[in-house]
């Protein structure tokens, strides 16, 4: 597993995800976030100490760190490992970038991808017959819980 201190240090989780114990939504910035990182790692929420983004969990390069890309990737569901992927935006217009358009459409070859932007509206991406077969195979309440965590990030 990376270290989210190395090559630089990464806080980008700590903008996209929600933390139910600090009562923090996804797409807010959270009050213990610091330059240098977390101001209450020791003793940081239950759900903090056990995040992983796919990038510390070994996908990509170096270079595809969160801190470095405006963007964290990560599971969407534990119902579709490996399938369906969502790529929140830590950094405005990052998901929009060259470089990160690129890797995404690399990727989207293999599994469907729910973007989640911090300005725009919320995109899915992939193979069409993946994503159909997700959409087909998750139970309504299923499909609505995956799907509404693009909508919590809206202002």
């Amino acid at each position: 597993m990376r270290n989210c201190l190395s090559p630089q240090i990464c806080t980008a989780c700590c903008l996209t995800r929600a933390v139910p114990e600090l009562a923090k939504p996804p797409g807010q910035p959270c009050e213990h976030q610091t330059s240098s990182g977390c101001s209450i790692y020791d003793t940081r929420p239950p759900s903090c100490q056990r995040f992983s983004c796919l990038w510390r969990d070994g996908w990509g390069f170096s270079e595809d760190q969160p801190a470095q890309t405006g963007m964290v990737l990560l599971c969407a569901s534990p119902l579709f490992p490996e399938v369906l992927y969502q790529a929140w935006e830590s950094l405005p217009g990052a998901l929009q970038t060259p470089q990160l358009r690129n890797r995404l459409e690399e990727l989207s070859l293999e599994v469907g991808i729910l973007e989640i932007s911090l300005e725009q509206a919320q995109a899915m991406t992939g193979p069409l017959d993946r994503i159909r077969t997700i959409l087909q195979s998750a139970t309504v309440q299923d499909k609505s819980a995956i799907l509404a965590q693009a909508k919590l990030v809206k202002k």
